[in-house]
C-alpha cells in the first residue's frame, strides 16, 4: 500500500484492523480509480489514442467528420492527413514532407513527377504503400489534392500497376491495370 509506505505520521501507525489503516486503504483506492481515469482522460485528447466520440471530436477540430460505419483507423488516418495538408501552403517540397511524415524514411520510395500541361502531379508509390493504408486509394488522392493549390490534383501511380515481363511484381497483359 503506497500510504502506508509514505505515512510520515509516528504518532499514528497503520496497523491491519486499525480505523486509520481502513481510511488509508479506502484513499488509496479511490486514489488509484483517480489515477486511471487521469490516464484515459489524457489519451482521448490526443489523435493517435483517441477512440470513439473523442476522436470524432479531434477529426471535427480539422473538418473531418466520421462516415457511418467507418472505423477508429481510418478515421484517424483521415484526420491525421488533414491535420498535416492543414500546415501546407501549396508548395511541392511541403508534399514532399507531408509523405515523409505519412511514411517515415520509406518516403524515399516515392518519386513526384508533374508537367506543365496538367495541374496534376503523378505519385509514383509502391502498391503496398497503397493497401496499408486504411482509406480507398480514391478517398487519398482526393484528400492529398487538399495540400494542392485550387484546382490542382494528385494522381497515385502504383509503382507495380503493370509490367511487361520479368521479376516485377506487377502483372503482364490482361492482368495489370493501367493508370
Amino acid at each position: 500500500m503506497d500510504i502506508q509506505d509514505n505515512w510520515p505520521y509516528s504518532k499514528i501507525t497503520l496497523d491491519e484492523g486499525e480505523a486509520a489503516y481502513d481510511i488509508a486503504q479506502s484513499m488509496e483506492t479511490q486514489l488509484d480509480r483517480i489515477d486511471v481515469e487521469i490516464d484515459e482522460l489524457a489519451e482521448q485528447r490526443f489523435i493517435d489514442t483517441a477512440t470513439d466520440k473523442e476522436l470524432e471530436k479531434l477529426a471535427l477540430e480539422v473538418g473531418i467528420r466520421r462516415k457511418t460505419g467507418e472505423s477508429d483507423e481510418s478515421l484517424r488516418f483521415r484526420t491525421q492527413l488533414a491535420k498535416a495538408i492543414s500546415r501546407t501552403d501549396g508548395k511541392l517540397d511541403e508534399l514532399a514532407q507531408l509523405f515523409s511524415l505519412l511514411f517515415g524514411e520509406d518516403a524515399k520510395r516515392l518519386s513526384l513527377s508533374s508537367t506543365g500541361d496538367y495541374p496534376v502531379v503523378t505519385v509514383s508509390i509502391p502498391t503496398e504503400f497503397i493497401e496499408n493504408v486504411p482509406i480507398t486509394k480514391g478517398e487519398f488522392e482526393d484528400q492529398l489534392s487538399g495540400a494542392l493549390p485550387t484546382g490542382d490534383a494528385i494522381e497515385l501511380l502504383s509503382q507495380d500497376d503493370f509490367a511487361f515481363a520479368g521479376g516485377a511484381s506487377g502483372k503482364g497483359f490482361d492482368e495489370g491495370t493501367w493508370s
